[in-house]
């Protein structure tokens, strides 16, 4: 209420500021106002000269109001809209889900993330205040295109990685590249006592390396942060922060039957009992397993973009590699 007084007080100020009539068409203005942050001049212009009709004067009169309202409207969105230090937490449901919500102009400036249930990420906050974890991760284990199927685990990220490996500030990083595939066991004992476990490649691939009903049991405990093997091997939670870069890999999906359906499919999912159940996939599994964070991508994404994105997430994140 307090903004929406804040808004209605600043437009009326900038209206008696020009010399527009107050009768001409004042809701078509206060919209134009209310969304002048997300319109470019020209655009406000356009509008402004639709709405006035030729009685705002000459070209560049016109040109001159579209200037004085847009930047009146983003000195009241600067003094108003100060973005929250603190993280927003969605808990959505499986048609939410599938909207790019992040991508709201209004959640530019704010840390956005996807939990699977209050229950969990409370239990993922607990955890690392207790472990009071550095914000720069100290390890990490990578696996770049352990299939051999994809080409844009570019030279720049293998380098990267490369360079972390004979890095001493940049903590202990080791990497597995290109075929053949890590094995399951060696996958789940890095999860357990890296900072990030790394995974470039296709989607699907991530899928058929971390098995979401082994995932979400943890890992296993058969290594100590300090390398040393461990002989009780029992689950722990999943220690390492898991970056998927690959195609889909943080998509959920509804369940589907697994045998052929008869005719009528709504009627026989419904049958099925498919359609009581929340979409799922592979970033919900690893949270549950205890993860901290899973980092992937919403939707099919071009493999150079995939590239250059993981490049900069791991350069602004861990630091550039030495030389």
């Amino acid at each position: 209420a307090e903004a929406s007084q804040v808004l209605y007080t600043s437009y009326y100020r900038w209206l008696e500021s020009t010399s527009i009539s107050c009768d001409i068409c004042p809701w078509l203005l206060a919209l134009l106002y209310l969304e002048a942050s997300t319109m470019s001049l020209s655009e406000v212009r356009k509008v402004l000269q639709t709405v006035l009709q030729g009685t705002s004067g000459s070209s560049g009169q016109l040109q001159s109001l579209a200037l004085s309202l847009c930047t009146h409207r983003k000195g009241v969105l600067q003094a108003t809209v100060r973005p929250s230090s603190d993280p927003l937490i969605l808990f959505l449901d499986s048609t939410m889900a599938q909207l790019p919500l992040e991508a709201c102009p209004c959640l530019w400036e704010r840390e956005v993330v996807r939990a699977v249930s209050p229950g969990i990420a409370l239990q993922a906050l607990h955890r690392s205040e207790r472990s009071r974890r550095r914000q720069a991760p100290q390890s990490g284990y990578s696996v770049l295109d352990p299939f051999g199927n994809s080409g844009f685990a570019g030279e720049e990220v293998r380098n990267l990685v490369k360079g972390w490996e004979a890095s001493c500030p940049h903590g202990s990083w080791k990497s597995h590249i290109g075929k053949p595939c890590p094995s399951t066991q060696e996958i789940f004992s890095m999860l357990g006592c890296f900072d990030v476990f790394l995974y470039m490649g296709h989607g699907e691939g991530a899928k058929q390396l971390l098995k979401q009903d082994l995932v979400q049991k943890g890992a296993r405990s058969d290594t100590h942060e300090s390398g040393m093997a461990a002989n009780d091997g029992r689950a722990c939670p999943l220690r390492s922060a898991v970056v998927l870069m690959g195609c889909s890999s943080a998509k959920t999906f509804r369940p589907v039957a697994t045998q052929p359906l008869p005719d009528g499919d709504r009627w026989a999912l419904g049958c099925e009992g498919l359609d009581e159940y929340e979409s799922f996939g592979l970033p919900l599994s690893v949270l549950i397993g205890g993860g901290p964070v899973m980092v992937g991508a919403l939707w099919d994404v071009l493999g150079g973009d995939l590239d250059m994105l993981a490049r900069a997430l791991l350069e602004l994140w861990v630091g550039k590699a030495p030389g």
